[in-house]
């Protein structure tokens, strides 16, 4: 099995994710979402448009390590081939899990382990906070995850805002890019929001 993703790899590899065209542009939803909930973060931070296919988590961390979201296949392909090799980590029905669950397991919602394969293995399905950290392990690097204030509800914005280091990723280094959890639209009236969109 790992012989067969190793070559997965390379064949993607001989693409040149890397080699695309640098795109950035700012999401004016974002923006509406950021005035409406936290304006002093658009003095430092511009939200970049990601295309909402359902792709957004992996278009975003695209964006953030290739400066363009054509490598957002591969990052998928490269979080599936983690969650699969290292299965202990991330299912909580595994035998060896209590060992070697990582620290944030405890204040996640994890859905069970086959649905999170299927889900990252299924190109346009929605992935969840699990996923992101298990890309930081794939990739190697910590980036970071942010969610708006909403007063609604302030349990998002204690699971989806801080760094985020996946398991092996050994430097708290600054963070590489980073995540915010956002919408597609911007709702109506703040207590409308409703996260369903992911830009850098």
């Amino acid at each position: 099995m790992a012989r067969s993703i190793r070559r997965l790899l390379d064949l993607y590899d001989g693409h040149s994710v890397a080699s695309a065209i640098r795109s950035y542009d700012e999401d004016e939803s974002a923006v509406k979402l950021l005035h409406m909930f936290h304006p002093v973060m658009l003095n430092t931070y511009t939200p970049q448009r990601v295309i909402s296919d359902g792709n957004c988590v992996f278009r975003s961390a695209s964006l953030g390590v290739y400066g363009h979201q054509e490598a957002h296949v591969y990052l998928r392909l490269m979080t599936a081939v983690e969650m699969i090799q290292h299965r202990t980590r991330y299912d909580t029905e595994s035998a060896g899990h209590a060992a070697d669950r990582p620290s944030y397991h405890e204040f996640m919602n994890v859905t069970s382990y086959d649905t999170m394969v299927r889900e990252v293995m299924t190109l346009g399905a929605w992935c969840d906070m699990m996923h992101v950290y298990v890309l930081s392990a794939a990739l190697g690097v910590a980036k970071a995850s942010y969610i708006p204030p909403v007063s609604h509800d302030t349990s998002y914005f204690t699971i989806y805002t801080h760094d985020v280091i996946g398991s092996g990723v050994t430097t708290p280094s600054p963070a590489r890019f980073t995540l915010m959890w956002s919408a597609a639209q911007p709702p109506s009236q703040p207590d409308h929001f409703s996260v369903n969109h992911v830009v850098l």
